[in-house]
């Protein structure tokens, strides 16, 4: 059975980083999928990892990787005996330690080392520790010295992000005037800082609440679900096949021997199951 584990970044990252994590494969290969999800920096420690986002080649990075923010699931393939770590980059944590629009990575990912001048450094640290508190620490010391030298956020960024993962919001109109931006401004905005126009936006975090919903409480039959903001089973079942290519049905049947435990103990910690659900503070 793999081992995971979570860790909460330095109080000064709240907001920025959602959680840093270690994931061991064990003695058998990993075949898994991920879920959508904002932007992620792994590092790999042993062994040899392949990410395949749908619909795309799979990819693999020999050490080190920063993942931009995605609006599908990825099938996550592992040879036994490998591990890695790494953290998740909320919207803020992009705009204030990677910076750029987020769109330029949106559902794609590139070499670490092209991002971050001192990423070499920062892996070979990961090599040197041997459990997560360790990697925490080696991350809290990168992040907080890049996070003292890099400028403010956009002032809109935190306001956007808190009325998306909010909940209330079901149409492009309300998300705009809960910003207090125009709808164009705010089709601008989305690009720019979380990867994705306000539609695709609306919809992932609407497919992650039932995503959530699924995943605490299992005893409820997909097709006896109709979750909120959808028309009826039809479209409820469309839905989740364009983020994750699979049937809700056949998706619980998967083992997900990481994802599961890993949305299981995200919760116990940190409230949230899914790194898409964390507020921006």
């Amino acid at each position: 059975m793999p081992q995971l584990a979570f860790r909460a970044p330095a109080a000064a990252l709240t907001g920025l980083v959602s959680t840093y994590y270690w994931v061991d494969s064990g003695c058998h290969a990993v075949d898994d999928m991920t879920h959508p999800e904002w932007a992620n920096v792994r590092f790999t420690l042993k062994g040899y990892w392949t990410v395949q986002r749908l619909g795309q080649p799979a990819r693999h990075f020999e050490r080190m990787a920063l993942f931009g923010p995605s609006s599908c699931g990825a099938r996550v393939q592992s040879t036994a005996g490998s591990a890695f770590v790494g953290f998740g980059l909320l919207p803020m944590g992009w705009a204030r330690l990677v910076g750029g629009p987020a769109r330029r990575l949106a559902d794609d990912a590139a070499p670490l080392e092209t991002e971050w001048p001192e990423a070499k450094a920062l892996h070979a640290a990961c090599l040197a520790a041997s459990k997560l508190d360790e990697w925490a620490d080696v991350f809290d010391h990168f992040l907080l010295a890049r996070l003292a030298k890099s400028p403010p956020a956009p002032p809109l960024l935190a306001r956007a992000h808190e009325a998306l993962v909010s909940g209330d919001i079901a149409t492009v109109d309300r998300y705009a005037d809960a910003v207090g931006v125009s709808v164009r401004t705010l089709e601008r905005l989305c690009g720019t800082l979380f990867g994705f126009g306000p539609k695709t936006l609306l919809r992932r975090q609407r497919f992650l609440r039932t995503l959530d919903q699924m995943m605490r409480q299992p005893e409820h039959r997909p097709g006896e679900m109709l979750p909120d903001g959808y028309a009826d089973q039809s479209h409820f079942i469309n839905e989740f096949k364009a983020f994750m290519s699979t049937t809700p049905g056949r998706y619980l049947a998967q083992p997900r021997v990481v994802m599961q435990r890993a949305a299981a103990q995200r919760a116990a910690q940190f409230g949230q199951s899914l790194q898409g659900l964390h507020a921006p503070a």
